[in-house]
């Protein structure tokens, strides 16, 4: 029994010697940070991302509202013009 246990504490004091897997954990370690600024960017970018839709969604919105408007205004030119028996509006 002494003689395992004295093996067992050699082991120990064996693995606590090594740095084999130290590099893993330092890895690790800055994968973990590459992960968190990658997370922290993509939340600013996203949020300029957002910005940038909704600034195209109006203008696309009032351009689509401004081709509305003239479409109304060339129909009615051309509903007065028939009527009225006007060629070319």
């Amino acid at each position: 029994m002494k003689q395992m246990l004295l093996s067992l504490y050699i082991k120990m004091q064996n693995l606590l010697r090594e740095d084999d897997g130290q590099d893993l954990v330092e890895y690790a370690l800055i994968a973990c940070m590459i992960a968190l600024g990658c997370a922290a960017g993509l939340n600013s970018f996203a949020t300029v991302i957002n910005q940038a839709f909704f600034t195209n969604a109006t203008l696309i919105r009032g351009v689509a509202l401004h081709a509305l408007i003239r479409g109304k205004q060339a129909f009615v030119r051309e509903m007065l013009a028939s009527v009225l028996g006007l060629e070319g509006g």
